[in-house]
């Protein structure tokens, strides 16, 4: 922890600001210190503790006061303080000095009352507590004034004041000790007297700070707007200056952060200077000294008491590697008001799935709408003939007036002319029939004088007689006290009340009228009795019966199979769960996935036991959660804490449901939760078992906890059916947008629980039945412990509980039997019956639920793991079983308890009054008498519950429980939702379940508003769930990775056969980085693999090692960060990096494996040094390099990246310093030369001539002018590769580095050359030469005189020529070199054209030409040269050849390529073999026979700052002697850069174990060189330089027999992180399209959720507004931006050989590719089918066959035609590295071989020989199943037959009339009368032919099939 937290980083939040190391003991010892002080001020006396008080309530006043929130950044508001000036105040400070003066005072009067003698008297100390009590009152009103801002400027009365209280207060110390120094007896220890003085001292040090601050203080009063612009971040302003630990001794019990005030850093936009020691926490929002601050995003701090109470599972040190703001788990006040910080939908749907969801959708629903168009068909009829009998009369007169003799008969409406009223009703309000409460959705009939509304259900039982009065039910309930309750007695008659709810008046009865009209019900029904009730409508007319015909029209055209046809895999064991016992059922398991294997297939299991009305489990459901705290605390706070006043939720009480006397109490929400953790209790012990229900209400709950609830809908499992907003086949998410929506949830259910049964009181969900289906996740649980004594309280309750029952049983039994004879006749009744008690002996309740199977073993579903996660016991009946439930409960009934514990008087609805539980005993009886069980199961922690709606359940509590549920209707229930709903309307009005929690008729016609267009509207890109195991990945690949480990089955023997051909195939030397692999680094090593695998097979001895890259600074400085030796970690690393590699099965022989950093290996790194050295290609110089202060080390050029360190972004400077390097550029012709012969790609080979940079040119001389324009000796030689522009020349440029500048110079103009070297010196080479950047300079102040034409010419100093190349010097030529022409444009220098192209049309106003041409304005005789005329070449030879007659210059060739800079500044390095004499400095060379130099041990390899490395801080091994001559001498303390370790470890893998020499020369002449290596572009230039040139110079002495180490390099592509979507903003925080935001010049991005991205055309656009392109980039994978994806994580879920092959098949193996993990599904699926072919498909257990399923027959031609193909083709792309073609050959050969009926064993086994590069774990496990012994490693590779390889068949175009209509396969040679039978039978081309006359057919062999119709004849057939 300390390591983690000690590293110094800087926060960037608007200010600079660090947060310094500290050490983690002594944060822990004040947090402890805290705890001390709490606990001493509660046992202290009276005056103390309220003094303590007062100081504690001023303190939380002022915090109040000072928190008032807003946003922290763009993910959550920013948070604001109150207007007054926090520089000037520092009471956290305060607090904690009052708080130990307090405390000290304690102690001494405790240690007083002790002691025999005391010196002190009653007045002194009243003297005493009047100075604490009068410096208390001091700082109350000091702190007074500036929380008023007031004052904040001390005045000079007060502070002398406050310094007199503090002066007599030390004085009566001083008193106090010296009178005690006398006394007899003293328990005065020296510690304590120090401790003592340190805190006195503390006191006036932080006196002094606050006096000091508030005489600096400028302002008195904040202004609102000046107090946002200063607290506009809390971190921004808590944190101005640098903070350091204190240096005070350990000793001191307050040790903390203390500001230095090193610095003051300017507020901002306030120029207010203040020195912060405190930090403010993220979480509580307080000024902390001890925090941790996060390492990932540098913002956010947390202090140590937020972290243990509110993340008590998140340690500090991952605190500090990643915050809970980074973990998106945060549970701030802030955060958990915010809502949309998460991705809330699991998953999208693809445009295929939306269709088929929404037709199973439409298929399960229309038959319900049908129903409702036929009701208000008949409805409407009903109408039609009571307005046609009103206007009967009047068309009977109209008709005998006109017609007399016409016949009447009609006697009412046609219903399409029936006149019907709208309903005035808006979206926000519901129209429900006042009889039964139904909702109405459309047609309905009311009252037009009192508005009465029935429904026509109603409407349809008045008419025929049936309606039910649904008079109110009278609820009796007796409280007959405590004692009763508790199985006493209960209180006399006297003194029970009787309360009775909602008595309802006896119902009116209500008949309809003859003509089917319908009267208003009388007043005493709610009606008015006057009036007819009117037809009305809510939607337009004919809207529901033209929406059922579009969806009949819709179903009938569909495209998919929407029907859900329950074709799905059987589930194996592990997603079975046993929950009943019941005989002869086939349901007594219950489907139950963990929710990270479900996978898009699962949805089918799903819907399969969903459609059949059984509950499913799924476990895990949290898993895809970010973590975020259900702990009801935490929810609590949210809640209470005022973010927002509107949303806000007084909680300080609450009202809880008492489960012993079911009924409401009050109770303090802090007591509530306590008890929740620790469990409440009755006087007499019994568990008070408390519930919450719907806390907070479930309407507010997104609004009051939208983090909660964004967490919940997260974690939603098959989030199709439940996702409240956008679940598809979700009923309630189809109604209309703006319509009254129902109550669906989240709903909070919490409560306490125990896992003893106690069958009276206990934490239950009574036994009830929903109208909706609902997905209920267990989301937190607590443990309350239970004391033997009171266990001891709940046996004897219990005994006394049965004693009541029998009692009252006796009564009850004996009244019914016998009235007259009392009692007694049921006594003897009583005891004969021994099942009619409630409760019997108890019985631990997973002794009633553990089933076991045919075998007797027990069921998995209740192990004691979930004994000790199971959170709840629930009981679900299935439907079926319902009637028999009912008619228990009413057999039963009286042997329950309700409310105060009364025995249950009646029953309405044995479910839907809720009235009932059933004990273990009941759930017995039950099966006995009725046969009925229900599925019976533990809910663990974290598991989701779907209960489908019309099965009764119960639960009960086994622990605390916090529990979250969400309601949705599914297509399958809606008939059970109508038939409750039906149920529900028969209930009494006043009846408990009568709540109309959801309208179901409202929602059951809702979900058809989907038109056409809808359902086939784009859709966003899926994104599916993780895939379920296809085959026993797990089972097979650690058996077979240890096969191959414990044989060592991939050895290659020192003493190989060499007379067999060799392959050596290597991969680069990988560094082991502390992250591990990432996805990234398989792709070439899996490509090797499959290359080693294949020649072993084919009978090559391979040579496939691995070793380690293990030296470097990466280690190096994160030992200095951590304080672990760079060894230690890098051993670490590379167990790390070995285990994951080993995962992936690869072939490597383990047993050459070397590391850089062993001795036996750097020493032949040395060795090879020291033959460098002899022969001159070693040297010391004096070169200007990167030197990086912070690391203490030289940098490569391309370990600095704009002016800072690649690693840890710190300052790098250009000094010079001596330094080795190594004369690469005496090999720079040859390593030019033989790339030629290379096998390498042409980009990789012309990188390197780049960096080679050879080129042919001059050495040109100009010489320097004086202040006279008179030539000097002085002369700047300059290098051009275009002599030719030489008369082009208009000033030359000198690097700032040159070694003549300073003699150059003029002395006006040095002071601005000098400051212009030294910014140069600050920034790389690259940086320096990067042609976008903009060109800058300063003028010499002096001349040169261009020789060719004897113009003097300006000498200007430029970062853009580097020192290192060519002379250091160029001649410019403005017109014809970009760079030159940039910058002659800027410091106005004059541009000469001399060349003019061939084409004039090259020529672009404005801007350089490069290219070559005729020369013009190049002639002055006077030095003898004219080249006018001339074209470049020609001119470029004459301008040379001038030069060397004429003295001016000389032809010269040129490298780019530099000498090899060979030192570092480092510890963690080879040590470089030479030693320094001290007397006359000259390095000698350490003997070979004392190789290895090895390094020392050291324990302070941090950089010394000055430039020597750290090994000098290794005296005893620095100084030495020379061997030869004696004399004293010095080591080399610097060490060789990373590359030498890696520029030859080629050559240790042909040998690893030699000692004698670096390689054996046969070994390396059979081995050499290397056939394949495969790596990274990154290293194709350096790597491969370096070591080519190494190589050459062990060639030329001899040690390597090849001029060349590799004889051919691939660059595998790089996988990139998954595409990222960015949406540009203006500064306004509008959206711009990605195309104009570089119009704006500044403007921000956000990233944005794939869900709201879509793809238009070649680009991608936001979902809602299409105008907005977005920015789509996959970045390389990397830590800093969090796409890095584990192999590991792969490999758990999809096995190694699936990433191996998805690795290999994402695309061309040379390509660069972007990681999806989606993708990794369809080769998983592909393995799978492979193995389900040779295995077969898994028993119903979900286990496979031990063997396989092939057969001995002999293969057809076919099948060998497939696998020959087969084989050819994997062959040729396995060697051409086309892996992810050969890949697809395969799945060409099991698409084929699924359509065979036998599978041939020769077949199989020659596919499995196929797969075995690829897929080596499955290969081998089929090759052991197919019956072989040995590993299929070294099993000969088929061969493809050519003679299966020729094509049997051909493709013969068919037309018909002339016009083609398609193709068909036919055999070589097929007659005229085949080939039109194969096109008759063709499905295409068949509709075109049956039942056709035709005419004539034309038939060319191989060539085409043309049927002639009779068109006349097909006329006469189609009329």
């Amino acid at each position: 922890m300390a390591a983690v937290i000690a590293k110094r980083e800087q926060f960037n939040c608007g200010q600079s600001m660090q947060i310094s190391s500290w050490h983690v003991k002594k944060k822990r010892n004040h947090v402890m210190q805290h705890r001390d002080i709490k606990n001493a001020l509660s046992e202290g006396k009276d005056n103390d503790r309220q003094l303590t008080k007062r100081a504690k309530k001023s303190s939380k006043k002022r915090k109040r006061s000072t928190e008032n929130e807003s946003s922290e950044d763009e993910k959550s508001p920013k948070r604001h303080w109150n207007g007054r000036d926090n520089v000037t105040t520092s009471e956290d400070e305060i607090d904690e000095e009052l708080i130990a003066l307090i405390n000290m005072k304690q102690r001494r009067r405790s240690r007083n009352s002790d002691n025999v003698v005391t010196a002190r008297s009653p007045k002194e100390d009243k003297s005493d507590n009047e100075v604490i009590a009068s410096f208390i009152n001091k700082e109350v009103r000091r702190r007074s004034r500036n929380s008023d801002n007031v004052v904040t400027a001390r005045s000079p009365k007060e502070d002398k004041s406050d310094n007199e209280v503090i002066a007599s207060f030390i004085n009566k110390e001083v008193r106090r000790r010296s009178r005690n120094s006398e006394s007899v007896v003293t328990t005065r220890s020296s510690k304590e007297d120090d401790s003592d003085n340190e805190v006195i001292a503390s006191l006036i040090k932080m006196k002094e700070r606050r006096q000091s601050r508030n005489c600096d203080s400028v302002v008195t009063t904040r202004s609102p707007k000046e107090t946002k612009e200063k607290n506009c971040d809390p971190i921004d302003t808590s944190l101005r200056s640098s903070s350091s630990l204190s240096a005070s001794s350990s000793s001191s019990s307050l040790a903390h952060l203390k500001s230095d005030g090193s610095s003051n850093d300017i507020c901002t936009n306030k120029n207010v200077k203040a020195k912060r020691e405190n930090i403010k926490c993220h979480q509580c929002m307080a000024q902390r000294r001890i925090v941790v601050p996060c390492m990932n995003c540098k913002d956010k701090v947390y202090c140590i008491s937020c972290i243990r109470r509110w993340y008590p599972n998140i340690p500090e040190e991952e605190v500090a590697e990643q915050c809970p703001f980074c973990r998106t788990n945060c549970n701030c006040t802030i955060c958990l008001h915010s809502s949309g910080l998460i991705k809330t939908s699991e998953r999208d749907i693809t445009h295929q799935e939306k269709i088929k969801h929404l037709e199973h959708f439409l298929e399960s629903t229309l038959p319900f709408l049908k129903q409702i168009c036929q009701i208000q068909k008949q409805e409407t009829e009903v109408e039609a003939n009571i307005q046609g009998m009103f206007s009967s009369f009047k068309l009977c007169l109209q008709a005998f007036l006109i017609v007399p003799d016409k016949r009447f008969s009609f006697l009412g409406l046609l219903p399409s002319a029936v006149d019907i009223t709208e309903t005035q009703c808006y979206n926000d309000e519901r129209v429900y029939c006042n009889h039964c409460a139904t909702s109405i959705f459309d047609l309905h009939r009311s009252c037009p004088k009192c508005s009465y509304e029935l429904c026509l259900s109603c409407c349809q039982e008045i008419r025929e007689g049936r309606l039910t009065s649904r008079d109110g039910v009278a609820y009796k309930y007796r409280d007959r006290g405590y004692d009763y309750i508790h199985g006493g007695d209960p209180l006399p008659e006297s003194d029970l009340h009787e309360m009775a709810k909602d008595q309802a008046e006896p119902s009116v009865e209500w008949k309809g009228n003859n003509d089917g009209s319908i009267t208003c019900p009388p007043k005493e029904m709610g009606g008015c009795g006057d009036c007819v009730l009117q037809l009305k409508r809510i939607l337009p007319v004919g809207w529901i019966s033209n929406l059922a015909a579009k969806a009949g029209e819709m179903l009938r055209s569909k495209t998919s199979q929407g029907r859900l046809k329950h074709e799905c895999a059987v589930p194996g064991t592990e997603t079975l769960k046993r929950a009943a016992s019941r005989e002869g059922s086939n349901d007594n398991c219950l489907y139950s996935p963990s929710s990270s294997d479900i996978q898009e297939g699962d949805l089918c299991n799903f819907q399969m036991h969903w459609a059949k009305g059984e509950p499913v489990i799924v476990q895990n459901a949290l898993a895809n959660s970010t973590g975020l705290s259900w702990e009801p605390m935490v929810m609590w706070r949210a809640l209470s804490e005022k973010v927002d006043s509107d949303r806000s939720l007084q909680a300080s009480e609450v009202k809880a449901i008492d489960c012993l006397a079911g009924c409401e109490v009050n109770i303090n929400t802090h007591q509530f939760f306590k008890g929740y953790v620790e469990g409440r209790t009755y006087g007499n012990f019994w568990p008070e078992m408390l519930k919450l229900k719907d806390w907070p209400p479930s309407n507010k709950f997104e609004d009051l906890l939208p983090r909660h609830c964004d967490e919940f809908i997260r974690a939603l499992p098959f989030q199709e059916y439940c996702d409240p907003s956008f679940g598809i086949l979700n009923l309630a998410v189809k109604l209309p947008p703006n319509l009254l929506k129902p109550d669906l949830g989240p709903k909070t259910y919490i409560a306490y629980g125990i896992a003893e049964e106690l069958g009276r009181g206990d934490s239950v969900t009574k036994l009830h039945c929903d109208l909706s289906d609902a997905v209920n996740i267990l989301t937190h649980t607590a443990d309350v412990a239970i004391t033997e004594e009171q266990l001891a309280a709940i046996e004897k309750l219990k005994m006394k509980h049965k004693a009541q029952d029998e009692k009252e049983h006796l009564e009850r039994e004996g009244v019914d039997k016998h009235p007259d004879q009392g009692l007694a006749a049921g006594r003897t009744d009583l005891e004969n019956k021994t099942d009619i008690l409630e409760i019997t002996d108890q019985k631990d309740h997973h002794s009633d639920n553990i089933s076991k199977d045919e075998h007797g073993s027990q069921i998995s579903g209740l192990s004691t793991a979930e004994k000790e996660r199971g959170g709840a016991l629930w009981d679900i009946f299935r439907r079926e079983d319902v009637p028999y439930l009912e008619a228990y409960l009413r057999k039963h009934f009286k042997e329950f308890r309700h409310t105060y514990c009364a025995p249950v008087e009646q029953v309405i609805h044995p479910i839907h009054d809720q009235t009932f539980y059933l004990t273990v005993e009941h759930k017995r009886r039950l099966k006995e008498e009725y046969g009925v069980e229900p599925w019976t199961f533990e809910q663990n922690l974290g598991e989701a519950v779907f209960i489908p709606a019309g099965c009764p359940h119960q639960v009960r509590n086994l622990k605390s429980c916090t529990k979250v549920a969400m309601d949705f209707v599914s297509p399958e229930n809606i008939k059970e939702c109508l038939r409750l709903t039906e149920e529900f309307r028969q209930l009494p009005k006043n009846h408990r379940a009568r709540e109309d929690k959801l309208e179901h008729t409202l929602l059951s016609h809702g979900c058809f508003g989907f038109t056409r267009s809808r359902i086939r509207s784009s859709v966003s890109e899926v994104k599916p769930l993780l895939v379920k195991r296809a085959y026993p990945f797990d089972e097979i690949e650690p058996k077979w990775q240890r096969y191959w480990e414990e044989n060592r089955t991939f050895r290659t023997p020192d003493d190989v056969d060499t007379s067999k051909p060799k392959y050596y195939v290597l991969d680069m030397f990988p560094y082991p980085s502390g992250a591990g692999l990432h996805v990234g680094h398989p792709l070439g090593y899996t490509a090797t693999d499959i290359l080693a695998r294949l020649k072993r097979m084919q009978g090559y001895n391979v040579l496939h090692p691995m070793g380690w890259d293990a030296f470097g600074l990466p280690a190096e400085q994160y030992a200095i960060e951590t304080g672990t030796h760079p060894k230690v970690t890098t051993l670490r690393n590379i167990n790390r990096f070995r285990s994951q590699l080993k995962s992936l099965g690869f072939s490597y022989d383990w047993d050459r494996e070397v590391s850089t950093i062993e001795p036996e290996y750097y020493k032949w790194t040395q060795w090879i040094f020291l033959q460098l050295l002899k022969r001159g290609l070693a040297y010391q110089a004096e070169v200007p390099v990167n030197w990086c202060p912070a690391l203490g080390t030289v940098l490569a050029n391309e370990e600095v990246v704009d002016g800072v360190s690649e690693r840890g972004g710190h300052p790098v400077i250009r000094k010079p310093m001596r330094q080795w390097m190594l004369k690469i550029t005496a090999y720079a012709d040859r390593l030019l030369e033989d790339l030629d012969e290379l096998d390498w790609p042409e980009s990789i080979k012309e990188m390197q001539r780049n960096w080679i940079g050879r080129s042919e040119g001059a050495e040109v001389e100009f010489c320097v002018l004086d202040s006279d324009g008179r030539e000097t000796d002085m002369k700047i030689t300059v290098y051009t590769t275009r002599p030719d522009t030489i008369f082009g020349a208009t000033y030359l440029v000198v690097a700032p580095e040159y070694s003549l500048l300073s003699s150059i110079a003029s002395t006006k103009q040095s002071e601005s050359v000098e400051e212009y070297k030294d910014i140069a010196s600050r920034k790389s080479d690259l940086e320096r030469t990067e042609l976008q950047k903009e060109k800058t300079g300063v003028f010499s102040g002096c001349y040169a005189k261009n020789p060719a034409n004897g113009e003097p010419i300006p000498i200007w100093v430029a970062d853009y020529v580097l020192g290192s190349y060519g002379t250091g010097a160029i001649m410019a030529v403005p017109a014809h070199d970009g760079r030159d022409h940039e910058f002659a444009s800027k410091y106005n220098i004059p541009i000469k054209w001399v060349v003019t192209p061939n084409n004039e049309s090259h020529i672009e106003d404005g801007k350089a030409y490069s290219g070559e041409g005729t020369i013009i304005n190049s002639s002055n005789m006077m030095v003898g040269l004219d080249i006018n005329g001339l074209s470049s070449k020609e001119a470029a030879y004459k301008v040379i050849e001038w030069a060397e007659e004429t003295g001016n210059g000389k032809k010269k060739v040129n490298y780019k390529l530099r000498d090899w800079l060979f030192a570092r500044q480092r510890y963690w390095g080879e040590p470089i073999p030479v030693i320094f004499l001290d007397d006359s400095g000259e390095s000698i060379p350490v003997p070979e026979t004392e190789l290895p130099l090895t390094l020392p041990e050291l324990d302070d390899f941090t950089p010394s700052g000055t430039g020597e490395p750290p090994l000098s801080k290794a005296v005893s091994w620095v100084k030495t002697t020379d061997p030869s001559s004696g004399k004293s001498a010095t080591r080399e303390t610097n060490t060789m850069p990373q590359w030498a370790g890696s520029c030859w470890y080629y050559l240790r893998f042909m040998d690893p174990k030699n000692s004698t020499e670096l390689v054996d020369k046969a070994k390396e002449r059979y081995w050499s060189p290397v056939d394949v290596y495969v790596g990274g572009a990154e290293h194709a230039v350096l790597h491969l330089l370096y070591s080519r040139f190494w190589h050459k110079v062990l060639f030329d002495i001899g040690v390597v027999s090849t001029k060349e180490p590799f004889k051919c390099v691939i660059n595998q592509g790089i996988i990139l992180g998954e595409v990222q979507y960015m949406a540009c903003k203006d500064t306004d925080g509008n959206y711009i399209s990605a195309d104009s935001a570089n119009e704006l010049g500044e403007y921000l991005q956000e990233i944005i959720p794939e869900e709201r991205v879509v793809k238009s055309g070649e680009f991608f656009v936001l979902k809602d507004n299409p105008n907005i392109r977005l920015i789509a980039r996959a970045h390389k994978m990397s830590k800093s931006r969090g796409n890095v994806v584990n192999p590991d994580d792969v490999v758990s879920e999809y096995g190694a050989d699936s990433l191996r092959l998805y690795e290999m098949f994402m695309g061309p193996f040379r390509d660069s590719k972007t990681w999806n993990t989606s993708g990794i599904e369809g080769v998983h699926r592909f393995l799978g089918r492979v193995w389900r072919l040779i295995v077969g498909s898994p028993l119903h257990h979900g286990a496979f066959r031990d063997g396989t399923v092939v057969t001995d027959e002999e293969p057809t031609v076919e099948q060998l035609r497939a696998l020959h193909r087969c084989i050819a083709k994997v062959t040729e792309e396995i060697e051409g590295t086309r892996f992810n073609t050969g890949i697809s050959a395969m799945m060409e050969f099991i698409n084929a071989a699924y359509k065979w009926d036998k599978h041939p064993k020769s077949i199989i086994e020659a596919f499995v020989l196929l797969l075995s590069p690829y897929a080596p774990h499955m290969a081998e496990e089929l090759w052991s199943r197919l019956g072989h012994q040995d590993s299929i490693a070294y099993v000969p590779f088929p061969k493809a037959d050519p003679t299966y390889l020729k094509e049997s068949t051909i493709t013969l175009p068919v037309q018909i009339n002339g016009k083609t209509r398609g193709t068909i396969q036919v055999e070589k040679g097929c007659s005229e009368e085949d080939a039109f039978t194969l096109a008759s039978q063709d499905e295409k081309l068949s509709k075109y032919l049956d039942g056709k006359p035709i005419k004539k057919r034309i038939f060319v062999p191989g060539k085409i099939l043309n049927v002639i119709l009779d068109r006349q004849n097909v006329k006469v057939g189609v009329q």
